[in-house]
């Protein structure tokens, strides 16, 4: 391969982590959804019919391996494009990861909707993409398989039920055969099929779980819910809607409820009184809210609690929501006592960092080296380039520049391609990255594709730490 072509694919792969990492090929990054298709993927489909497929599935298994991506969707479209490409080694490939790069039953129906889609005019239910589907359940251990199924029973127009009609399974085992009688026939005809196989302590607990399910499905018994809750872990999918507005179930749920759910859950937990003066549950739950262990098991940034924090103060998640709550004052603590412990679930990323924030028509920079922080105002109106200037003329050495903004910028991608181009030139690097964050999701464009060093957030979100320093360390 010659030295310009395998410069094309490098820079064909760059446009693809950009795309796993964030959903979007263009370095741009906005929250708001956007639809996947063929046509936003141009070089994912590139390195497919170049044959560079299995690099490709490379790179999916290693960002969902190491939840490098804030965009689980697009992790899921590349893996079902690698399924349906025309290079058998590819195709291969992205079936003998697929088990464990699709982490649930929501994931696989999204998977399955997508190699349909993009298997056009055809189905493309050959024996690759059954073998496949079947693995993702028969590799699974049973007591996970069954919560997994029971939690999402269907998702897209897809259900179980659909998938295993077009994989026709076929097992020895009285677990696994248990199971698919209760995708295809529900839990009455387990009943009656259990009379005939020989009970073994894995069987009995999958029957056992099963029949839980069924009872909370068919019941409105709050003490019978949250006892079948506690004693069999059981997640908030399992609950019948019409349970939702129950002190007794929610405080169930809480008590194994994962650390970043309750985050979510600390405004419905507060409106059913779970978490009030007087409740058995609340201490129990502030204390796991400003647990070290909880915490820095959770992974969760600071920004992500900063903003839990501030909806909670608020009471309700929105101007428009109709669900608002009295926040409970050992809560607001608790969560502020969280703040300050998760930023020791930062990840230091070895940069030399300016941080540029533009502030009424003047822009305030601060500079990040080993800890240390200094300061500096610098005029010139909101014109996001203005860093990269001062930066040349100070002959300040930087490996990333970060302007934040409120959208309105003079500057145009161009001038901006152009800014860091110039400042590397002068100063010798050649890796020099420049973010521009946009606080608002007003759109703007000022990356181009051109220039690698630059990414857009066009809005921030609790994503955009993750996003930033995934961009920052080449996405290593």
């Amino acid at each position: 391969m010659s030295k310009a072509a395998a410069f094309k694919n490098q820079d064909a792969l760059r446009y693809v982590q950009n795309f796993l990492c964030f959903g979007n090929e263009f370095p741009s990054y906005c929250p708001a959804y956007s639809k996947l298709s063929v046509q936003k993927v141009p070089h994912l489909q590139q390195l497919l019919n170049d044959g560079r497929g299995k690099e490709v599935v490379g790179e999916i298994d290693r960002f969902s391996a190491g939840d490098l991506s804030v965009s689980r969707t697009a992790v899921i479209f590349a893996l079902a494009a690698c399924a349906q490409s025309k290079h058998v080694p590819t195709v291969q490939e992205a079936y003998k990861v697929l088990p464990h790069v699709i982490k649930d039953c929501g994931e696989l129906f999204t998977f399955v909707e997508y190699a349909e889609l993009l298997s056009k005019p055809n189905t493309g239910w050959g024996a690759g993409r059954k073998a496949a589907v079947l693995n993702w359940y028969k590799l699974r251990a049973p007591m996970e398989l069954v919560a997994l199924i029971t939690k999402c029973l269907s998702r897209n127009n897809w259900r179980h039920r659909d998938i295993i009609r077009l994989t026709h399974p076929k097992s020895d085992s009285p677990v696994f055969s248990t199971i698919l009688t209760y995708i295809m026939k529900g839990m009455e005809e387990v009943k009656k099929v259990q009379q005939e196989i020989e009970p073994d302590g894995t069987l009995n607990d999958v029957l056992a779980y099963l029949d839980a399910v069924h009872q909370v499905k068919h019941t409105q018994d709050e003490q019978v819910v949250a006892r079948l809750i506690e004693t069999h872990r059981l997640s908030l999918e399992q609950v019948p809607t019409v349970l939702y507005g129950s002190r007794e179930v929610w405080g169930a749920l809480a008590k194994s409820m994962p650390y970043s759910h309750l985050l979510r859950n600390l405004g419905k937990l507060t409106s059913v009184g779970v978490l009030a003066e007087g409740s058995p549950y609340a201490p129990s739950i502030v204390a796991r809210l400003r647990s070290s262990e909880a915490i820095h098991d959770s992974k969760l940034h600071p920004v992500t609690l900063a903003r839990t924090l501030k909806v909670y103060e608020c009471g309700q998640v929105s101007a428009k929501s109709k669900s608002k709550w009295v926040p409970y004052m050992p809560v607001m603590e608790a969560l502020t006592d969280a703040l300050d412990i998760s930023f020791k679930n930062v990840t230091a990323t070895g940069k030399k960092y300016c941080v540029a924030v533009d502030i009424a028509g003047s822009v305030t920079l601060a500079r990040l080296v080993g800890g240390h922080v200094t300061t500096e105002n610098i005029e010139g109106g909101t014109d996001v380039t203005r860093p990269l200037q001062w930066a040349k003329e100070q002959r300040q050495r930087f490996d990333v520049f970060l302007v934040m903004t409120d959208c309105t910028t003079w500057a145009t991608s161009g001038s901006g391609k152009a800014a860091l181009r110039e400042y590397n030139s002068a100063l010798q690097l050649t890796d020099t990255k420049f973010i521009v964050c946009g606080m608002m999701t007003q759109g703007f464009k000022f990356a181009t594709t051109t220039e690698p060093g630059m990414l857009d957030i066009v809005g921030f979100d609790e994503r955009s730490p993750l996003i930033i320093h995934e961009f920052v360390t080449g996405y290593r």
